[in-house]
């Protein structure tokens, strides 16, 4: 039968592309000329995995795996966690890695238990990912392995994610502690900050902005500007501490801003100078903003001054 001396052909041959699509037309063959057909499927496809597999072509590999229902050999599972990760299937990541995780050998132990945490987080199972992370840390701890700086930055934004705004500081001090010339820090001081004016804590505002500005001096760089200075100039409206804040916005109203930053630069500073008690570098500030050209709600405000 021609159709079925084909497939011989392809797979002779090993054209391995050609071999997977030629199955489906393979498998109906006549089951009355070719009864062992079923079982000939099954082993060409099983070779077919292996061979995909080897070469880390996952899609290939997976659809094969799901359609024929091939069970993998063990030794193929760190490739069958790289393909989960590729295809974005994170539930078959964590219940492959669960098999590991009571494992008599640490290191594979650890392993796997840090492919079951990055699963989870990216599939934002955040809770599961923090008890996860808890586990590992007490594990590295333990074993005195080094610290693992992406889990611990993950960790941050997980807690961040869920809520748990009370982990942060406490998290934001290990992780300087752990890691300190690591630039991402710099992002989880906003994020603190941010969370920080929400809750009207002021005091933390004015820590963590400080912290921001000073290292983004450091590092010659503006990237959190003019978000840290409004920060700063709002915690020292609300804590009655001026001159700090007077410091700072002066220094940004100088600087390369977008015009309704340039206004709220302005309206700002002009609000601190009025609350600290110079009227007239109040007035004088209100009146630039004024002559500004463009249009602001900021400049409306300060229009009302």
């Amino acid at each position: 039968h021609a159709k079925y001396k084909k497939m011989g052909i392809l797979v002779h041959e090993k054209r391995h592309n050609e071999i997977k699509d030629y199955l489906p037309t393979y498998e109906n063959l006549d089951k009355k000329l070719f009864p062992n057909l079923n079982e000939e499927v099954r082993r060409i496809a099983r070779k077919l995995v292996k061979v995909y597999l080897d070469g880390k072509d996952c899609k290939n590999s997976i659809d094969l795996i799901y359609k024929y229902n091939i069970l993998i050999p063990k030794s193929y599972d760190d490739t069958m966690s790289y393909c989960g990760f590729q295809l974005g299937d994170y539930d078959f990541v964590v219940n492959l890695s669960n098999k590991y995780i009571e494992s008599n050998s640490p290191a594979d132990s650890i392993k796997w238990q840090r492919r079951k945490a990055d699963a989870l987080y990216k599939k934002s199972d955040y809770l599961e990912y923090i008890l996860q992370a808890q586990r590992i840390s007490r594990i590295d701890k333990a074993l005195e392995n080094k610290p693992d700086k992406e889990m611990y930055l993950k960790l941050f934004k997980a807690y961040s994610n869920i809520g748990q705004n009370d982990k942060l500081i406490p998290l934001m001090k290990e992780i300087k502690e752990y890691f300190p010339k690591e630039a991402r820090i710099l992002d989880l001081y906003k994020t603190i900050i941010e969370v920080a004016l929400k809750d009207k804590k002021y005091d933390t505002v004015d820590l963590y902005a400080t912290k921001l500005l000073n290292q983004q001096r450091v590092m010659n760089i503006d990237v959190f500007s003019p978000f840290v200075e409004f920060a700063l100039a709002e915690a020292g409206v609300e804590q009655k501490v001026y001159d700090k804040a007077i410091n700072v916005l002066d220094t940004l109203v100088t600087q390369e801003l977008d015009l309704d930053d340039r206004f709220q630069s302005l309206y700002r500073l002009g609000e601190l100078y009025s609350l600290s008690g110079n009227g007239n570098k109040s007035k004088e500030t209100f009146e630039k903003c004024k002559q500004l050209e463009g249009e602001s709600s900021w400049k409306e405000l300060c229009k009302q001054r």
